[in-house]
Parts: C-alpha cells; sequence; structure tokens
C-alpha cells in the first residue's frame, strides 16, 4: 500500500474541435511531472468517463504511462453502473498496464449497502490488478456507509478509497475502523486541508 501514497491529478482529457489533444495533454503531463507529481487517474470523471471512447482512453493512458516517472503510478477509472461492464473495463485497463483500477460507486441505481458489497467484491474477485473504491454521492447519488467500507477494506484485492463525500466525519471514521493500511485518499477540494 506505500508505493500507492502521495498526491495524485485526476487529468482532464483535453480535446479541441471534438478530437482528442494529446498535444496539450503532454504539455499538462508534463507540467505535473515537474512540479512532483507522479501519480495519476486517467478516465475519471474529470477525464470525461461518461462519454470518452475506448481508443481514447487507451490513448492518454498510454501517453500517461509513458510520461510518467518510474517511481509513479497510473490509476485508471473502469466504474460504471453495470458490475458486468466494470468488470471488462477492469479488464481492458489490466491491460493497458494500469497500476490500479478507480471504481465508482455505481451511478443512476441507487443500490443498497448489500448491492455494493456485491458489486465492488465481484469487481475486485474478478480483477488482477489492485483496486481503489471511489465515494462520491454528488455524482452517484448513493454513497457507502462506513460497515460498507469496512466490510470491503478485508477484500485482499481492495487498495484503498477516494473519498469524495466531503464528510471529515466519514473520513476519520474510515481511518479509524480501517486502519493505517487502507489507503484513504481524498477527492474532495473543499475539505481537502481537514481531510489530510
Amino acid at each position: 500500500m506505500k508505493e500507492f501514497k502521495g498526491v495524485y491529478t485526476a487529468l482532464i482529457a483535453p480535446f479541441h474541435s471534438g478530437k482528442l489533444d494529446l498535444k496539450s495533454m503532454e504539455q499538462l503531463v508534463r507540467f505535473q511531472v515537474k512540479e512532483g507529481i507522479h501519480r495519476f487517474v486517467v478516465n475519471g470523471t474529470t477525464g470525461e468517463s461518461p462519454t470518452i471512447k475506448d481508443e481514447e482512453v487507451k490513448q492518454v493512458f498510454q501517453l500517461v504511462k509513458k510520461l510518467t516517472p518510474t517511481d509513479g503510478k497510473v490509476l485508471v477509472g473502469t466504474g460504471l453502473n453495470s458490475t458486468a461492464k466494470t468488470i471488462e473495463e477492469t479488464k481492458k485497463a489490466e491491460q493497458l498496464g494500469a497500476d490500479a483500477a478507480l471504481v465508482v460507486v455505481p451511478y443512476y441505481n441507487k443500490p443498497p449497502q448489500r448491492g455494493l458489497v456485491a458489486h465492488f467484491t465481484a469487481v475486485a474477485d474478478a480483477a488482477k490488478i489492485p483496486i481503489v473504491l471511489y465515494n462520491v454521492a454528488s455524482r452517484t447519488i448513493a454513497s457507502m456507509d462506513i460497515e460498507t467500507i469496512f466490510r470491503l477494506s478485508q477484500h485482499r484485492n481492495i487498495l484503498g478509497i477516494k473519498e469524495a463525500s466531503g464528510n471529515i466525519d466519514l473520513a476519520r471514521a474510515i481511518r479509524s475502523k480501517c486502519g493505517e493500511n487502507f489507503l484513504l485518499l481524498s477527492g474532495d477540494d473543499g475539505t481537502y486541508d481537514d481531510f489530510m
């Protein structure tokens, strides 16, 4: 888990005239690396994950991976509101060479907590790369509670969570209940200071 600690930039996927702008992407990543960022998220919400095409994800990933220093990590967002499709996307990320998959709470469906456990467990069981949970209720409507997070933290292939609810009490509860070995990443700019 220690090798995954650090600051991650959730990268945008720049477009120009409807086409992926890899030149701007390269400039952005080179700037980030120069400023000391060696960890990136590709195909997250910021990277247009609901609308970007598979080939574009592949192009962005390959460019970012090439520019990331050897001590860096590249996570790929693979989460969708379908468990089967999330598993497919996670396997694609594995084939690309992702270091881990960022898997968001299934949006739109509003699953109950037991449904979240079943979803994330199925993805983690099927994956060969580690899974990072992504809790962002402002975008998904549903939110994981502490018992769900704790239960999932016991899975051998679930590395941690990107907690973006803005609820500092939940972040504290995750650290307390899941322990120091469970990766806890802040995904909410407004509460980042308090979170840290």
